[in-house]
């Protein structure tokens, strides 16, 4: 994996002056893919979790790079915060205006099947060697309601598996729920449009109240349901107006607290079986 080694220092973040070096970066990218769809069984398993990290994000940016230039013959859709600045930078970093072929992801030769495979097998090692870091659990959710597929080809997305994701990453990122300010770490539009493509509508109104998302589609479907859980939870003598604005907030935490954790009881414990 010599080629990984080569990465120029600022492969980790953009220079002023000279800013990011994406053709280079790219180049040796395409060296890496090679090597490891060589021996994609085993090379994953020894190589350091920092390694795996780089060439997760790299992969993850230039797919959404080819995407948003028609140059992708998949369907790309998942949010690059978990992979990282690095990932955003070879996502969108300007090419220089003197490339005589135009955007460097047009130069890449290696086939775009490979750049997936690393990607996806790169993420399942993260998964298994790191379970309790929640950016590969987010990633992971991110997957399973847009699989990467060729876009000739429909998709079955997976929300129950994105639910249960989703709730592992929020778990792990708030010490279950114990985190005062974990509401703002929970993916809560994410979630709330899974809660509802699985029926779970009652859950996704409590979300979509407690955490108001730029995204109205499926709230306005929420809405619509005139459901009032939230209401009916947060009507209680601990949080009558008399009360304190801190004290309100307070109770209204510890209630979602109870109520995450009942959802990670609800989809994240398996059922028991009962023998006779």
């Amino acid at each position: 994996m010599e080629a990984i080694c080569g990465l120029p220092p600022s492969a980790s973040g953009a220079s002023p002056e000279l800013g990011f070096p994406i053709k280079s970066v790219l180049t040796l990218l395409e060296a890496v893919i090679k090597q490891v769809v060589k021996s994609i069984d085993g090379v994953l398993d020894w190589l350091p979790v920092s390694v795996l990290h780089v060439v997760i994000s790299l992969t993850a940016g230039l797919l959404q790079r080819m995407y948003a230039l028609n140059l992708c013959e998949y369907r790309i859709s998942y949010d690059l915060t978990p992979y990282g600045d690095l990932a955003i930078l070879t996502a969108f970093a300007p090419s220089a205006a003197d490339l005589p072929c135009g955007d460097p992801a047009q130069s890449v030769k290696v086939p775009q099947a490979d750049v997936v495979l690393v990607h996806l097998a790169c993420l399942h090692a993260l998964l298994a060697r790191c379970p309790r870091d929640p950016r590969w659990h987010c990633a992971q959710a991110d997957i399973s309601v847009n699989p990467i597929v060729l876009q000739k080809l429909s998709s079955a997305a997976d929300f129950k598996a994105a639910v249960r994701s989703y709730l592992v990453a929020a778990s792990l990122a708030t010490n279950f729920f114990a985190d005062p300010e974990f509401a703002e770490v929970i993916d809560h539009g994410s979630l709330s449009y899974c809660l509802v493509k699985l029926g779970a509508h009652v859950a996704a109104a409590v979300l979509y109240q407690t955490f108001p998302s730029d995204e109205i589609a499926y709230g306005l479907r929420i809405l619509h349901l005139n459901v009032d859980i939230l209401t009916q939870l947060i009507q209680c003598p601990e949080l009558n107006a008399s009360n304190p604005v801190p004290s309100k907030k307070d109770m209204e935490q510890r209630i979602l607290r109870s109520y995450f954790r009942e959802l990670c009881r609800l989809y994240l414990v398996p059922e028991r079986v009962h023998y006779v």
